[in-house]
């Protein structure tokens, strides 16, 4: 398969700006106020307004249209027997896997959470699975979040799985905005390792549209937005990829996307991969496609051999 130069899928700060006034403007005309459309708006009138991110939105969506019509345009996907994964996109831009239950998309995110811990990089996964705290798994210890009492938690920087099966959403969602708070501050202090955060079953804590409610998850979101900037990453996996907040996806450049045929699953993952999404259907266990930055591949590896030669990258 030939391969182009990718699109660029983050619109430029320059663009954001310009949309969000043109956008402003138009509603002081809609709202009666021309002469205040003649006025050059504050940059933070616009962003309590939110119009700084409904233009980054409509920017993005625009750029994803543009990039499904370019893989229109591409050939036949190539076929690897390796598990592509660019560690230092992954710190960048993170990484997300999206498919059907039961096939191996867990098993995937292991290796590369394994890949991760190799190269030096602290790993935490919240997860409502268990699936990470049973063998085999490259993290062996493991924090049990309750739903009652007070619990402190205090750990040393090194891997660790944080098992919240037992909280109801609303505590999860809770716990998962804390626990990106204290990292976002502990980096902005001054500490300077890497760390990655995986969200195992990231529909329950981030449902499509909740990003957009600040009030509610503005940890989370500067964590996701900006914890680049201070040494933190993150990955998430769904089975539910139409009900994941969309700009998870967005914000990451490595996806691993694996078979479904629910209607609304297929069309959302249609719009990240133009033609190509007709491979989702006949996908087995332990086959994906991974996109990144106008690669496109299609990946087949045993389903429980991950870590054989035939899988190492």
């Amino acid at each position: 398969m030939k391969l182009r130069r990718a699109l660029r899928l983050l619109p430029k700060k320059e663009q954001i700006l310009e949309l969000a006034k043109e956008r402003w403007r138009l509603d002081q005309i809609r709202f009666g106020n021309p002469k205040l459309a003649e006025i050059e708006p504050e940059y933070q009138e616009l962003v309590e307004g939110g119009y700084i991110w409904s233009a980054k939105m409509e920017l993005m969506q625009s750029l994803e249209s543009k990039h499904a019509k370019w893989l229109e345009k591409d050939g036949e996907l190539e076929t690897v027997y390796e598990i592509p994964f660019d560690i230092d996109e992954a710190l960048k831009t993170g990484f997300c896997i999206l498919g059907n239950k039961g096939c191996g998309k867990t098993t995937l995110a292991k290796h590369l959470v394994q890949k991760l811990i190799e190269n030096g990089i602290i790993v935490y996964v919240l997860d409502s699975s268990k699936a990470w705290i049973k063998k085999p798994t490259p993290i062996t210890d493991y924090f049990t979040v309750l739903p009652y009492g007070t619990q402190r938690f205090q750990w040393k920087p090194k891997p660790y799985v944080f098992d919240l099966s037992l909280l109801p959403i609303p505590l999860k969602i809770k716990f998962v905005n804390l626990f990106c708070k204290t990292l976002l501050n502990a980096h902005i202090q001054g500490f300077n390792q890497w760390e990655f955060v995986v969200f195992e079953e990231a529909h329950l804590i981030f449902p499509n549209g909740s990003l957009r409610s600040l009030k509610k998850n503005g940890e989370a979101v500067a964590f996701a937005t900006i914890g680049r900037n201070y040494k933190l990453s993150f990955g998430f996996i769904t089975q539910f990829p139409a009900n994941v907040d969309k700009l998870l996806v967005k914000l990451t450049v490595q996806r691993y996307l694996f078979q479904t045929w629910e209607p609304n699953d297929y069309r959302y993952m249609q719009r990240l991969l133009g033609k190509h999404a007709k491979e989702l259907k006949s996908l087995e266990a332990g086959e994906c496609i991974y996109q990144a930055r106008g690669k496109v591949l299609k990946v087949a590896f045993p389903e429980y051999g991950i870590g054989s030669d035939r899988t190492v990258v």
